[in-house]
């Protein structure tokens, strides 16, 4: 923020120096020699050429993946969890959205004892293009208890970071690992 602060008024200063006729200025075609008449290249910062700046000790941008949260399910929490498969108008409506899974199954995590809100995780298997293995996707959402899937949120667990775009913690996001953990086991067996 300094560093653009400093550019912008070197920037008036030398506008203000040169509508005043204060600016020594050289022809453009002779060359100088004397360094007092040469012309200072400042550095600008990024944002005025048209590239983001980039920040060092800032936080990261909203599109950057953030640290994996280490995260291990709890067995108990997992022992008192049911999957519950999708029920023929669940699958009609994930088809429709998602395309359609082999398999597919929600586990609670939390039923406003945590949140404001009542949340599953989804994980369903689909066919790869080549249909010979399968592809995993899981979800967190509070749409379940909606008449329509579409109107809920639906947010992406990615395999190599699953909780990177949650901002859980503590106690909830075990008990959101610990969904996903008997979510993706009870597929893996029922296969």
């Amino acid at each position: 923020m300094l560093k653009m602060m400093r550019g912008a008024l070197l920037a008036a200063g030398a506008v203000a120096l040169t509508l005043t006729g204060c600016a020594p200025e050289a022809p453009a075609d002779t060359p100088t020699d004397d360094p007092a008449q040469e012309t200072v290249v400042e550095d600008v910062p990024a944002e005025e050429d048209g590239q983001p700046e980039t920040p060092s000790n800032e936080t990261p941008a909203e599109d950057e993946p953030s640290e994996p949260k280490d995260v291990q399910p709890d067995q108990a929490i997992m022992d008192s969890m049911t999957c519950e498969a999708f029920s023929p108008e669940l699958l009609e409506q994930i088809t429709l959205r998602f395309g359609a899974p082999q398999q597919g199954v929600s586990v609670l995590v939390d039923d406003h004892n945590l949140t404001d809100d009542i949340w599953w995780v989804v994980v369903m298997t689909h066919p790869s293009p080549s249909g010979q293995t399968f592809i995993r996707s899981a979800y967190l959402t509070n749409a379940l208890q909606l008449d329509y899937i579409s109107d809920g949120l639906w947010i992406e667990l990615p395999s190599e970071n699953r909780w990177q775009n949650v901002s859980w913690e503590g106690e909830l996001l075990v008990r959101g690992q610990s969904a996903l953990t008997k979510a993706i086991d009870f597929l893996d067996t029922s296969a």
